[in-house]
């Protein structure tokens, strides 16, 4: 297990990053003796928590050649997760949309429903996509 610990030196305070387990860290605020709080995250978050911290104490330029080097890499990897996650997410509702019209289809014809889109044959996925496609196109001109 990898822990790294950071001792504030303008208040009473222990900020402490671990990894633990199944793809999570965990990121612990010790205030004094006191109490402690406790944030799971999982692994891909940390490029945008490094760059969040970073920009937080004002690395945002290239002032110094290494740390702006490394804002600009981060800020680069964020915005193609970023991306990445925003296209998974439609085409997964597109794909969601497509079974609903295959299943509509399905259905208008007496056969039964698909329960989900991983049993649609390939055919018929092509098909259901271009029509979901379709329908949205029909919808955003009214």
């Amino acid at each position: 297990m990898t822990s790294k610990t950071f001792k504030s030196e303008v208040s009473h305070g222990r900020l402490s990053i671990s990894d633990t387990r199944n793809g999570l860290f965990t990121v612990a605020v010790r205030r004094g003796g006191e109490s402690v709080d406790m944030i799971d995250l999982k692994t891909e978050t940390a490029p945008a928590l490094a760059l969040a911290i970073l920009e937080a104490a004002g690395f945002v330029g290239d002032e110094n050649m290494f740390t702006g080097l490394a804002v600009a890499n981060l800020r680069d990897h964020v915005e193609e997760q970023e991306r990445i996650t925003a296209e998974s997410r439609e085409q997964a509702e597109l794909e969601a949309e497509a079974l609903e019209l295959v299943n509509a289809w399905m259905d208008s014809c007496g056969a039964g429903k698909y329960p989900s889109w991983e049993h649609v044959e390939t055919g018929r996925r092509e098909q259901g996509l271009a029509v979901a496609r379709k329908a949205r196109e029909i919808g955003a001109e009214k």
